[in-house]
């Protein structure tokens, strides 16, 4: 099946939790609403996997945009255990708050039913906010939709989101089924734009940009992607 979307812009909406009801209730489209107040169930944050597993367990699309110092500081090995947090029962919304209050300078953002985790400064020269004057796909799945947006936007780094975070290389996933493939045509928009379109469209997927360490060798940025 073929999803069809032709996006000119995304609006984004900051949903913050220091909002009066009556001001939140106004401010939501009920889609956002519902999405939000759905209930968790049981659910661990642990890593730095929590809101790919959040997202994973809804199938809700998401992103995230992070310092790669700060992912990398959340990684747990068996050398290295994370203390947890256990929720049961919360809505979606608490276990959102719950992810920022353990990753200090972050917030959580709706753009267009797609909940991005992202710095609350985020560096403006980054590729992520560069405008793409034109990006359209017809029919394609999603690994090659991230893959062209991150070229058009100067990212060369590219892969698959995994507990080792890009492997399998993305060119090993040509093979994979990804289910819904999409259509894309987008104007004048930036990258955190576009791939929160590709996402929003396929639904049940997630994306990761990681900014670059700061350094005398930098690594260069950094796109992943993952579907379920």
């Amino acid at each position: 099946m073929i999803y069809h979307l032709v996006v000119i812009s995304v609006l984004s909406l900051t949903v913050c939790t220091g909002c009066a009801p009556s001001a939140l209730a106004r401010a939501r489209p009920i889609g956002v609403e519902k999405m939000l107040s759905q209930t968790v169930g049981e659910f661990e944050l642990r890593g730095n996997m929590e809101l790919q597993d959040i997202c994973r367990k809804l199938a809700i699309a998401c992103g995230e945009e992070r310092y790669a110092a700060d992912w990398w500081d959340h990684e747990e090995t068996p050398a290295t255990p994370l203390k947890s947090t256990r929720l049961k029962g919360e809505t979606f919304e608490t276990v959102l708050d719950a992810i920022v209050a353990r990753h200090p300078g972050y917030r959580w953002k709706n753009y267009g039913m797609v909940i991005v985790l992202e710095p609350i400064k985020s560096p403006r020269t980054s590729p992520l906010h560069n405008k793409i004057q034109k990006f359209e796909l017809r029919n394609k799945p999603i690994y090659t939709a991230i893959r062209e947006a991150a070229k058009v936007a100067g990212v060369k780094d590219v892969g698959e989101i995994s507990q080792s975070l890009g492997s399998p290389a993305m060119e090993e996933s040509a093979s994979r089924n990804y289910g819904r493939h999409i259509d894309i045509n987008l104007k004048h928009s930036t990258l955190h734009e576009v791939l929160c379109a590709i996402v929003g469209a396929h639904r049940s997927s997630y994306w990761v940009y990681l900014h670059a360490e700061v350094g005398e060798a930098p690594d260069p940025d950094f796109v992943s992607f993952a579907a379920y």
